[in-house]
């Protein structure tokens, strides 16, 4: 049987079991479900809210302390901006979950006068998982979003340091228009258990990746399916270190599906990426809406990474910006690049070339250690060529 063959009556008794966050899931599904149930689910959660936040007695905003920790693991910042809707007064709170942002959630239930908008939350997982506390109210707040427009809650900004699948389960993704991401992935292996790969065979024919490194793509792919109003995103990958940058030597349709995913992303205007996502000699096409464009730690990156960037028409990017690992043996001039090191020039193509790029738009380019052995020795002069009155 249909849930939309069901009589509203009867929809509305069986939903009644539903706690907030899977209400909020629920109503989703169904078309059919969000026109009968949405009035009423509203209700219920605002309702269930109030309860929450009337019931909740832990001192939550003791761990705004936490922010000046970050470099220690622990990350944890919350701001909102609290709108007063009959004076148009605007207040803000800063760096905790507190009885503040409790007590502006209640005055909008009870009374309609008050907006809470663009949050912007930081928080790594340490955090996340140091109390049961910060995850129930989470799953309250983010329930309560997908009930209410924008214009009355949002959290816009979002900078997370926890696993990718967690972010849709706590937040609501449709009103992210800033996202940062730092993620643990598997390294790159290839899968051998079904035996090695004849020599001369065709890299279509190779061994795929490990199941670990495709279920890590598909998270980031999946959760960027669901930011479609996104117009910052920052990605940086905790990769391992490959010390020899091999070719990519096949693209499984993972990869493919992140592809699009990305090219998805209409309202992008600022990409930044660190190091490299899931192996050295993958590129993430760039959407046609970038206009600010940051690579970090591009000493990591493979001399077929750099051929794709040469060849990617970066239609509308106007601000380039390429910066190195910052520790001193990495640069071209250092003295102590040890054996480790020197494995690295090999495998990354040391004193290679692009020869072009395609990219003819830029105002503005940044290019840290421009005389790095780790960078295409003609990087600068090829960009500068095509971009004339560049802005350095």
């Amino acid at each position: 049987m249909y849930l939309s063959s069901l009589a509203p009556e009867l929809l509305l008794n069986i939903i009644s079991y539903l706690d907030p966050y899977d209400l909020a899931n629920f109503i989703q599904t169904c078309r059919y479900i969000y026109n009968t149930c949405n009035g009423l689910l509203r209700q219920k959660v605002d309702a269930l809210t109030l309860e929450f936040f009337t019931e909740f007695r832990h001192p939550v905003g003791g761990w705004g302390r936490y922010y000046s920790l970050r470099n220690s693991g622990l990350m944890f910042a919350v701001s909102f901006t609290i709108v007063d809707v009959e004076s148009g007064h605007q207040s803000s709170i800063y760096n905790t979950l507190s009885e503040d942002l409790f007590e502006a959630l209640k005055s909008q239930i009870t009374k309609g006068n008050k907006r809470i908008i663009n949050g912007k939350i930081q928080m790594s997982e340490e955090m996340l998982n140091s109390s049961r506390h910060i995850r129930r109210i989470l799953l309250t707040l983010n329930a309560y979003s997908h009930f209410h427009p924008a214009s009355e809650f949002s959290v816009t900004s979002l900078c997370a340091k926890f696993p990718l699948k967690d972010v849709p389960i706590l937040f609501d993704t449709r009103k992210l228009t800033k996202l940062c991401l730092t993620f643990r992935t598997a390294l790159w292996e290839y899968d051998y258990s079904k035996g090695f790969p004849n020599p001369n065979s065709e890299p279509s024919q190779h061994a795929p990746p490990k199941k670990e490194v495709l279920q890590d793509i598909l998270s980031l792919k999946d959760l960027l399916l669901k930011v479609s109003n996104l117009e910052v995103l920052s990605l940086r990958p905790q990769v391992s270190f490959i010390g020899i940058a091999e070719p990519l030597l096949v693209s499984p349709p993972a990869l493919s599906q992140l592809k699009q995913a990305v090219e998805g992303l209409t309202k992008l205007h600022t990409l930044k990426i660190s190091q490299y996502l899931f192996h050295p000699s993958f590129f993430l096409p760039v959407p046609e809406t970038v206009k600010t464009l940051q690579y970090k730690k591009t000493d990591r990156l493979s001399q077929q990474w750099w051929c794709h960037f040469a060849r990617a028409p970066l239609t509308n990017v106007e601000n380039l910006s390429i910066g190195l690992e910052s520790s001193g043996f990495l640069s071209g001039s250092s003295t102590n690049a040890g054996a480790g090191y020197k494995g690295f020039l090999k495998g990354i193509g040391k004193g290679f070339t692009i020869g072009d790029v395609e990219i003819r738009s830029l105002k503005k380019f940044t290019c840290q250690d421009a005389d790095n052995l780790r960078l295409p020795r003609d990087l600068v002069e090829c960009i500068k060529r095509k971009n004339q009155g560049l802005e350095e």
